[in-house]
């Protein structure tokens, strides 16, 4: 999760200083390690079917597609990075949301979590806006490295809960069947008991 950050953030730098203001296409793509990791995870804890493939592609394409425009037809930064990040926050967003619209009992750490994935994702939007703007690149990094901070703390909360939840119905499951057991065989007692008083 975090080595897509990292790599984004020192490519980011790398990439200006050396290159110029081509980081929308060799910088921030990076972060998509980060939000394809959000969203493996998201759909491995909480059984939540995302379209892995489908997304990639996705991301694949609209990187392609800005990356042409920039070049071949010289379209501004601006658009062009807004292609690209399109392609970067979709898994993230397609997490939260399907989690958020997931059946079943969620607390409001799986909300908060899902709410979180879907902020950082958005976040992600606002670097073709801002990341030129003076002063305005640190401020950016600085709140996408705090929504990944909070993500990272709530991914093993999240976890643990549902190991927790999985283990309880387990349990309960488990307890009904022995209780059914039990019931089947003290029937069979009581009607044993039943015979033998009449033979």
């Amino acid at each position: 999760i975090w080595i897509g950050v990292i790599l984004s953030f020192l490519a980011d730098g790398f990439v200006e200083r050396r290159f110029g203001p081509i980081t929308h296409i060799f910088g921030i793509p990076l972060i998509s390690i980060t939000m394809f990791g959000f969203a493996k995870l998201t759909q491995d804890i909480y059984q939540i079917k995302l379209p892995i493939k489908k997304l990639l592609i996705f991301s694949l394409s609209t990187w392609a597609l800005g990356t042409f425009l920039y070049y071949v037809f010289d379209v501004g930064f601006t658009i062009s990075s807004f292609i690209i990040c399109l392609g970067i926050v979709c898994p993230g967003v397609l997490a939260g949301y399907k989690l958020l619209k997931s059946p079943g009992k969620k607390s409001i750490l799986d909300n908060l979590f899902a709410w979180a994935l879907i902020a950082e994702s958005l976040h992600v939007l606002d670097y073709p806006f801002l990341r030129y703007l003076e002063g305005a690149a640190i401020y950016g990094f600085s709140v996408g490295l705090m929504m990944v901070y909070i993500i990272s703390v709530l991914i093993p909360i999240v976890i643990n809960r549902r190991l927790s939840a999985d283990l309880n119905q387990t349990l309960e499951i488990k307890v009904q069947e022995r209780t059914a057991q039990l019931s089947e065989a003290k029937e069979k007692l009581v009607n044993s008991a039943k015979m033998s008083a009449l033979g």
